[in-house]
Protein backbone atom coordinates (compact mmCIF):
# COMPACT_ATOMS: atom_id res chain seq x y z
CA UNK A 1 0.00 0.00 0.00
CA UNK A 2 2.83 2.36 0.96
CA UNK A 3 4.65 1.62 -2.28
CA UNK A 4 1.51 2.29 -4.35
CA UNK A 5 0.87 5.57 -2.53
CA UNK A 6 4.52 6.62 -2.91
CA UNK A 7 4.46 5.87 -6.65
CA UNK A 8 1.21 7.82 -7.00
CA UNK A 9 2.64 10.86 -5.22
CA UNK A 10 5.87 10.67 -7.20
CA UNK A 11 3.95 10.44 -10.49
CA UNK A 12 1.67 13.29 -9.42
CA UNK A 13 4.67 15.52 -8.62
CA UNK A 14 6.28 14.75 -11.97
CA UNK A 15 3.06 15.54 -13.81
CA UNK A 16 2.65 18.76 -11.81
CA UNK A 17 6.22 19.83 -12.63
CA UNK A 18 5.63 19.15 -16.32
CA UNK A 19 2.43 21.19 -16.26
CA UNK A 20 4.18 24.08 -14.48
CA UNK A 21 7.06 24.08 -16.97
CA UNK A 22 4.59 24.00 -19.88
CA UNK A 23 2.63 26.87 -18.34
CA UNK A 24 5.78 28.97 -17.82
CA UNK A 25 6.90 28.36 -21.40
CA UNK A 26 3.46 29.36 -22.68
CA UNK A 27 3.41 32.54 -20.53
CA UNK A 28 6.92 33.39 -21.73
CA UNK A 29 5.87 32.97 -25.35
CA UNK A 30 2.84 35.20 -24.84
CA UNK A 31 4.91 37.92 -23.16
CA UNK A 32 7.54 37.67 -25.89
CA UNK A 33 4.89 38.13 -28.57
CA UNK A 34 3.42 41.13 -26.75
CA UNK A 35 6.85 42.73 -26.42
CA UNK A 36 7.66 41.98 -30.06
CA UNK A 37 4.49 43.80 -31.10
CA UNK A 38 5.27 46.93 -29.07
CA UNK A 39 6.33 49.71 -31.40
CA UNK A 40 9.61 51.45 -30.62
CA UNK A 41 9.46 54.50 -28.37
CA UNK A 42 8.36 57.70 -30.07
CA UNK A 43 8.90 61.21 -28.79
CA UNK A 44 8.99 64.85 -29.73
CA UNK A 45 12.43 66.42 -29.68
CA UNK A 46 14.36 69.55 -30.54
CA UNK A 47 17.38 69.12 -32.82
CA UNK A 48 20.34 70.91 -31.25
CA UNK A 49 23.17 69.73 -33.51
CA UNK A 50 23.64 68.16 -36.95
CA UNK A 51 27.02 66.40 -37.10
CA UNK A 52 26.68 65.27 -40.72
CA UNK A 53 24.05 64.01 -43.15
CA UNK A 54 22.92 61.11 -40.98
CA UNK A 55 23.80 61.93 -37.35
CA UNK A 56 22.13 64.47 -35.09
CA UNK A 57 21.90 65.41 -31.41
CA UNK A 58 18.49 66.06 -29.89
CA UNK A 59 16.87 67.17 -26.65
CA UNK A 60 13.78 65.17 -25.74
CA UNK A 61 10.70 67.36 -25.28
CA UNK A 62 8.09 64.74 -24.40
CA UNK A 63 7.34 61.08 -25.15
CA UNK A 64 4.59 59.92 -27.47
CA UNK A 65 3.04 56.81 -25.95
CA UNK A 66 0.88 54.31 -27.78
CA UNK A 67 -2.86 54.68 -27.10
CA UNK A 68 -3.20 51.03 -26.10
CA UNK A 69 -3.23 50.75 -22.28
CA UNK A 70 -1.37 47.40 -22.20
CA UNK A 71 1.32 48.62 -24.58
CA UNK A 72 1.68 51.87 -22.61
CA UNK A 73 2.30 49.82 -19.48
CA UNK A 74 4.98 47.73 -21.17
CA UNK A 75 6.63 50.85 -22.61
CA UNK A 76 6.97 52.19 -19.09
CA UNK A 77 8.36 48.90 -17.79
CA UNK A 78 10.69 48.26 -20.73
CA UNK A 79 11.54 51.65 -22.27
CA UNK A 80 13.60 51.61 -25.46
CA UNK A 81 15.08 54.99 -24.63
CA UNK A 82 16.90 55.70 -21.39
CA UNK A 83 16.12 58.56 -19.00
CA UNK A 84 18.70 60.77 -20.70
CA UNK A 85 17.34 64.06 -21.99
CA UNK A 86 19.99 64.58 -24.67
CA UNK A 87 20.65 61.82 -27.20
CA UNK A 88 22.72 61.25 -30.30
CA UNK A 89 20.59 59.82 -33.11
CA UNK A 90 21.87 57.92 -36.13
CA UNK A 91 19.30 58.14 -38.92
CA UNK A 92 17.80 54.75 -39.73
CA UNK A 93 18.20 53.18 -43.17
CA UNK A 94 20.55 55.72 -44.73
CA UNK A 95 24.29 56.28 -45.03
CA UNK A 96 25.45 59.71 -46.14
CA UNK A 97 28.87 60.56 -47.52
CA UNK A 98 31.42 61.23 -44.78
CA UNK A 99 32.14 64.90 -44.12
CA UNK A 100 35.50 64.60 -45.93
CA UNK A 101 33.92 62.84 -48.93
CA UNK A 102 32.48 64.42 -52.03
CA UNK A 103 28.97 65.70 -51.21
CA UNK A 104 29.54 65.12 -47.50
CA UNK A 105 29.37 68.79 -46.55
CA UNK A 106 26.39 69.33 -48.85
CA UNK A 107 24.46 66.44 -47.31
CA UNK A 108 25.09 67.84 -43.83
CA UNK A 109 23.97 71.30 -44.93
CA UNK A 110 20.72 69.92 -46.36
CA UNK A 111 19.88 68.04 -43.17
CA UNK A 112 20.78 71.12 -41.11
CA UNK A 113 18.40 73.27 -43.13
CA UNK A 114 15.61 70.71 -42.70
CA UNK A 115 15.68 70.10 -38.95
CA UNK A 116 18.22 72.13 -36.95
CA UNK A 117 16.50 74.06 -34.16
CA UNK A 118 13.13 72.56 -35.05
CA UNK A 119 10.72 70.33 -33.14
CA UNK A 120 10.71 66.90 -34.77
CA UNK A 121 9.16 63.49 -34.15
CA UNK A 122 11.61 60.66 -33.45
CA UNK A 123 10.84 56.98 -33.91
CA UNK A 124 13.50 54.80 -32.25
CA UNK A 125 14.36 51.46 -33.88
CA UNK A 126 17.11 50.42 -31.46
CA UNK A 127 20.82 51.03 -30.92
CA UNK A 128 23.87 50.45 -33.12
CA UNK A 129 27.21 48.96 -32.07
CA UNK A 130 28.40 52.41 -30.98
CA UNK A 131 25.44 52.64 -28.55
CA UNK A 132 23.85 55.43 -30.59
CA UNK A 133 20.09 55.37 -30.93
CA UNK A 134 18.98 54.59 -34.47
CA UNK A 135 15.84 56.46 -35.42
CA UNK A 136 13.55 57.86 -38.07
CA UNK A 137 12.90 61.59 -38.03
CA UNK A 138 9.87 63.41 -39.35
CA UNK A 139 9.18 67.13 -39.45
CA UNK A 140 5.93 68.69 -40.64
CA UNK A 141 4.82 65.17 -41.66
CA UNK A 142 7.87 64.74 -43.92
CA UNK A 143 9.94 61.58 -43.53
CA UNK A 144 13.41 63.14 -43.33
CA UNK A 145 15.30 59.86 -43.75
CA UNK A 146 13.40 59.02 -46.92
CA UNK A 147 13.72 62.60 -48.22
CA UNK A 148 17.53 62.41 -47.99
CA UNK A 149 17.47 59.32 -50.22
CA UNK A 150 14.88 60.76 -52.61
CA UNK A 151 17.01 63.85 -53.22
CA UNK A 152 20.20 61.87 -53.76
CA UNK A 153 22.04 63.04 -50.64
CA UNK A 154 22.76 59.55 -49.29
CA UNK A 155 22.68 55.84 -49.92
CA UNK A 156 20.01 53.40 -48.84
CA UNK A 157 21.81 51.47 -46.08
CA UNK A 158 20.62 48.07 -47.28
CA UNK A 159 22.79 46.14 -44.85
CA UNK A 160 20.84 47.47 -41.87
CA UNK A 161 17.50 48.24 -43.52
CA UNK A 162 16.91 45.48 -46.05
CA UNK A 163 13.14 45.65 -45.59
CA UNK A 164 12.94 49.41 -46.19
CA UNK A 165 11.79 49.03 -49.79
CA UNK A 166 10.65 52.65 -50.02
CA UNK A 167 14.31 53.62 -49.63
CA UNK A 168 15.35 51.21 -52.37
CA UNK A 169 12.77 52.65 -54.78
CA UNK A 170 13.73 56.23 -53.85
CA UNK A 171 17.42 55.50 -54.48
CA UNK A 172 16.73 53.93 -57.86
CA UNK A 173 14.73 57.00 -58.90
CA UNK A 174 17.33 59.48 -57.61
CA UNK A 175 20.03 57.55 -59.46
CA UNK A 176 18.09 57.54 -62.72
CA UNK A 177 17.53 61.28 -62.41
CA UNK A 178 21.19 61.81 -61.42
CA UNK A 179 20.28 63.88 -58.39
CA UNK A 180 23.07 65.40 -56.32
CA UNK A 181 25.67 62.72 -55.42
CA UNK A 182 24.36 60.59 -58.31
CA UNK A 183 25.38 63.34 -60.76
CA UNK A 184 28.98 62.23 -60.11
CA UNK A 185 30.48 59.32 -61.99
CA UNK A 186 30.74 56.24 -59.76
CA UNK A 187 30.41 57.91 -56.34
CA UNK A 188 32.10 55.96 -53.54
CA UNK A 189 29.70 54.51 -50.95
CA UNK A 190 30.60 55.76 -47.47
CA UNK A 191 31.12 52.22 -46.11
CA UNK A 192 33.80 51.65 -48.80
CA UNK A 193 35.33 55.05 -48.04
CA UNK A 194 35.56 54.22 -44.32
CA UNK A 195 37.11 50.84 -45.05
CA UNK A 196 39.72 52.43 -47.35
CA UNK A 197 40.64 54.95 -44.66
CA UNK A 198 41.10 52.19 -42.06
CA UNK A 199 43.48 50.28 -44.35
CA UNK A 200 45.69 53.22 -45.23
Amino acid sequence: MFKIEFKFKSKFKSTLKLLLVTLLVWIGAVFYQILEDIPPRKFLASVTKVSDGDTVTIDILRPILNDNLIIRSFQKLFPVVSDEKTLKIRLFGIDCPEYTQEHGKEAGAVLRSLILGKAVEIFIHGQDKYRRYVGSISVSERDVNLYMVEEGHCWWFERFAADAKAFEIAQQKARREQKNLWSRKNPTPPWDYRRQKRHR
